[in-house]
Parts: C-alpha cells; structure tokens; sequence
C-alpha cells in the first residue's frame, strides 16, 4: 500500500484502525499488543485515585475500548477521551450497550482527538461495519490534526494537539497557533461536519451530534443541528479532570431516547 493511500479513509482496513488512537497505540506498540486484546491500569500515568479505585481498562484486538466488535448493526460512538471513558470504570459504550441489551456498541473515542481524526475515524470505521447511529460527541475546535509520515515504520502518526496544551517545541506549535485561529478552525469544522452528514446520508446512518463544549455546542445549533450536550458538572472521574459514572450515565439515558424514538 502507497504512502497516500495508508492515510486515505477510504483504503484503511480493520485492522489498521488502531493507528487513529494516538494514545492506545502507542502503548499497545511498546508492549508488543498490536491485534491483541489486554487490560491495563492506565496508559501513560496513574489516575488521581488509582488506588481507592483499582479497576483496569478493557482494550479489544482492533485497538478500541471494550469487547471485540460483533460486526452486527448497531449503535456506534465517536468523540475524543470523554467518549473513550478515561477515568470512568464503565463508560457511556457499555451502559448504553446495556440499556440496549445488545452484546457491544463500539467505542471510537481517541483520547486528545478533534474534530478531524474523529471525522475520519467515522469515515472509515462505517464502511468496515455496519452502523444504524453514530453518536459523535465532538471536543472544542481547538485541536489541530498533524499527521506525520513515519517513514521508518512506513506507517502515519495520527496526532493531535490542543491549542492550550502545547508540548515540544514551543516555537512550532507558536507558530500552529497563528495559523489555525478560529476563524480557519469553524471553516474546517463546519466542512468536515458536512462531508460525515453526506457519508451518513449513502450509508444509512443516523448522525446525533453533541458535545461537552459549549462553544462546540453552540456551533452545531448555528448549523442548526439538534446537539446534545455531554454534561461534565455532575461528577469526576477517577483522574480528577474527565466526567464521571454520574455524566456517563446521563449521556446514556439521553442517546437512549434519541435512538429509540429518532423524533426526540
């Protein structure tokens, strides 16, 4: 496979969909677990309560969290490390699942993903399996996609920075700022937004938008978008910073409703 085509949402193959999840992946990498399905604590550092809350998370052979995927139609979610669950025992995924009574929903959550490596995630994962709702909570617009072609491994680095979250060299990512301002970033968010809303449209897949970020909320309803809102004041997770079993599960119960009654 070219060097273009690795990177084309189009040519990925299931089981290339790993290399989305900067995070995961590259732990997976490290300790040999490409294709495998393992737990773990954590993946860079302990949690905040790590030791009052031992439990571990649950990594599938593609790379996601949760079970492996059945490959029957179903629900699926998208979004960044809130939809992924960091910190949350059982995220909105397997509540949801639950609810359902349906074996798996997949999880895509990239942890520190936007809007574009999100997009692109759904774009691939939907032509791989079937989906009947995405659930795309989408972080703030504030993230910028760099991928780099790792010619060593022959292979792209999916990744993402956040614009108040520098690391590296504080001179490049200076220089990101000045270009992706919010202008250029509500211009790319609104055309991706389009192209997953035209994707949904030939597959038959029911988009329900949200987010936790009002800002990102407020875009959507300009767009004139029915968003839901991933509420975060409601609890903590075990980190300290993401939302908690409380938020999941009330993120649970509102796509719970939208699903089964598609007026809602």
């Amino acid at each position: 496979m070219s060097r273009i085509e690795k990177i084309s949402t189009s040519s990925v193959k299931i089981t290339d969909l790993h290399e989305y999840n900067e995070m995961v992946n590259q732990y997976s990498t490290e300790k040999n677990l490409i294709g495998k399905k393992y737990t773990t604590p954590y993946f860079i550092s302990s949690d905040a309560k790590q030791k009052e809350d031992p439990w571990e998370y649950n990594i599938n052979s593609y790379g996601s969290r949760g079970p492996d995927w059945t490959f029957q139609k179903s629900p699926a979610l998208f979004g960044c490390s809130c939809t992924f669950g960091v910190g949350v025992e059982t995220p909105v995924s397997e509540l949801l699942a639950n609810k359902l009574g349906v074996d798996v929903i997949p999880n895509l959550g990239i942890p520190g993903g936007g809007f574009v490596s999100i997009i692109k995630l759904f774009s691939a994962f939907t032509r791989l399996h079937p989906v009947s709702d995405a659930i795309i909570m989408l972080p703030g617009p504030d993230r910028v996609f760099l991928p780099e072609y790792q010619l060593d491994k022959k292979t792209w680095a999916h990744r993402n920075f956040i614009l108040n979250y520098l690391r590296g060299d504080k001179k490049f990512f200076k220089k990101v700022v000045s270009i992706f301002n919010d202008d250029v970033s509500a211009s790319y968010l609104s055309d991706y937004i389009d192209w997953a809303n035209e994707i949904a449209k030939n597959r038959g897949i029911t988009i329900h938008w949200g987010s936790w970020n009002t800002n990102t909320v407020t875009f959507l309803e300009e767009k004139n978008i029915n968003a839901t809102t991933f509420r975060v004041d409601l609890d903590t997770a075990r980190d300290g910073s993401h939302p908690g079993p409380k938020c999941h599960e009330d993120l649970c119960n509102v796509i719970y409703e939208k699903i089964t009654k598609k007026d809602v």
